[in-house]
């Protein structure tokens, strides 16, 4: 990527997110730290919106921080007795939303 892009784009720690909410299986909102919150899209992450916890991963090859316009892998964890509900997935960092934004949002979707 080129540098100049790369400074303009928000980016975030994935080890920093501490709490995410999702709309379906295909869009997950994620608090990066204390004030970034970011929409990231999937295809489709079986378990997304079920999950009780996700772990956000940059793609190898990007670096260690995660970028508005990255590749991410998603992998969520429960709810389940087999671990139906564990996967991965790819996602891709689409904005980093203001605090208007993050007002905006229905309350069941503001991490």
């Amino acid at each position: 990527r080129d540098r100049v892009a790369v400074a303009a784009s928000p980016c975030f720690l994935p080890q920093t997110t501490v709490n995410f909410t999702a709309d379906r299986d295909t869009t997950a909102y994620i608090r990066a730290g204390r004030i970034q919150v970011f929409e990231l899209q999937s295809g489709g992450c079986r378990g997304l919106s079920a999950a009780r916890a996700i772990t956000i991963n940059s793609v190898p090859g990007q670096g260690s921080t995660a970028c508005v316009g990255d590749t991410v892998g998603i992998f969520t964890a429960g709810p389940s007795l087999t671990n139906e509900n564990n996967s991965q997935c790819r996602a891709q960092i689409m904005r980093q939303l203001s605090e208007a934004e993050v007002a905006e949002l229905p309350g069941r979707l503001r991490p």
